[in-house]
């Protein structure tokens, strides 16, 4: 448990003298671009893809739950294949 918290503190240690660096020597400023007020800058949803999205994820909601469970299954079953082979690595 000791060495995660090291591990942890050593990744966030590493992240932050590299903002640092960013920051101090190359100029980085990580909001240049930002707009304000965020209103101005937001995407209309008036267009035809935002409500053929909407009419597909309220109108045929089946379809949408039947996509959602099969890419459940298939994530598990592919974290089950990952897990399985290093713990049959680990034994043999």
């Amino acid at each position: 448990m000791n060495e995660m918290w090291l591990k942890l503190s050593g990744a966030l240690l590493v992240a932050g003298v590299a903002y640092l660096f960013l920051s101090a020597v190359q100029g980085f400023t990580p909001f240049e671009y930002s707009i304000s007020p965020l209103g101005d800058s937001l995407v209309s949803t008036e267009k035809g893809i935002s409500l053929a999205v909407s009419y597909t994820l309220w109108d045929k909601r089946s379809l949408d739950v039947i996509i959602l469970a099969l890419l459940l299954f298939v994530t598990s079953a592919c974290c089950a294949v990952i897990l399985g082979h290093r713990e049959a690595q680990k034994g043999g």
